[in-house]
């Protein structure tokens, strides 16, 4: 809705109708032209529903939440968060190959769809990568099968890509050969940490999360 203060406040009460207990209201202001800063919004709205409806603030344990996002588009009015992979929109940063081996290379490629990159999985044996797809906005089709590097270099050079990305941590040095750009953003990663970001991923694509 329009960033205007009484019609938010009434919008608030609107949404509010029928509901009972306690509620507390939390402002994110990202527009900074909004001439009311955020802890301050949250009082005016939140006095306004307590004077207009019969629900209590709490700001310990409410049983409601409103929440108030307020950017340059407008006004937006919401009860629910939907947690999610987060970052930047897939595609938006080029194109790289992921060599995926194990699960820490599926990780890898996660995060670089976070930073934007459109992933293409190749791998020398037969991998699951639903993972990856699960956060994909595009269908991966079929994982790309190569049987040695000279296969994935002309794989990538068909495809115009020059970034090759892989799970490999600090200790483990590749013996490859090979021109593309290799790109190993778990480098500084424990193996702890990998197992950790791999079972927030899963849990938010509602795969199962007993990682061994």
């Amino acid at each position: 809705m329009e960033k205007d203060v009484e019609k938010i406040q009434e919008k608030a009460v609107e949404l509010l109708r029928g509901k009972a207990g306690t509620f507390k209201v939390v402002t994110k202001r990202s527009d900074k032209s909004f001439p009311v800063i955020s802890p301050e919004f949250n009082r005016v709205v939140g006095a306004y529903i307590e004077q207009k409806m019969p629900l209590e603030f709490s700001s310990a344990a409410p049983d409601i939440t409103l929440e108030i996002e307020i950017n340059q588009e407008g006004a937006y009015l919401f009860f629910e968060t939907i947690i999610c992979g987060g970052g930047l929109p897939t595609g938006v940063e080029g194109k790289v190959l992921l060599l995926v081996e194990n699960e820490a290379d599926l990780l890898a490629g996660l995060l670089f769809m976070k930073r934007g990159c459109s992933v293409f999985p190749v791998a020398f044996t037969e991998k699951d990568i639903s993972l990856l797809q699960a956060f994909s906005p595009v269908e991966l089709k079929l994982l790309h099968m190569v049987k040695n590097f000279k296969e994935l270099e002309e794989l990538a050079n068909k495809k115009e890509i020059s970034i090759l990305v892989t799970g490999q941590v600090l200790g483990e040095e590749s013996k490859w050969k090979t021109n593309l750009t290799v790109m190993k953003p778990l480098v500084a990663y424990s193996k702890k940490q990998i197992k950790e970001q791999l079972k927030w991923f899963r849990s938010l694509g509602q795969f199962p999360t007993n990682l061994e």
